[in-house]
């Protein structure tokens, strides 16, 4: 929701000397809002503060085997690397490229 551009907030009213600023409030204003939308999207704050259990890198057993998964968070990316001196910091050798779960 947009809010409409006008000297008529309610903080403006009460200092006049922010009626210079108040563009940078309506820019904060609508990252905030894409960020409260993230949220939502991700089940809510609380959901969003558990990331922890889900998100990063996770050893796991399957069929007897040890095995790591790894989830991200990124929802701009379009693939993520993972590299460092483990693997001589080659970007290509483990790739990931997004997977849409919904």
């Amino acid at each position: 929701m947009q809010q409409e551009r006008s000297t008529s907030l309610q903080i403006v009213q009460d200092d006049p000397y922010l009626v210079p600023f108040q563009d940078i409030y309506y820019r904060l204003r609508g990252k905030m809002d894409a960020v409260i939308n993230s949220f939502r999207a991700e089940g809510g704050l609380q959901q969003l503060s558990k990331s922890y259990q889900v998100f990063g890198v996770h050893e796991e057993a399957s069929e007897g085997q040890n095995s790591y998964l790894y989830k991200e968070w990124a929802p701009g990316a379009q693939e993520i690397s993972i590299f460092g001196d483990f693997n001589g910091w080659n970007r290509d050798q483990y790739r990931a490229k997004k997977v849409h779960i919904h």
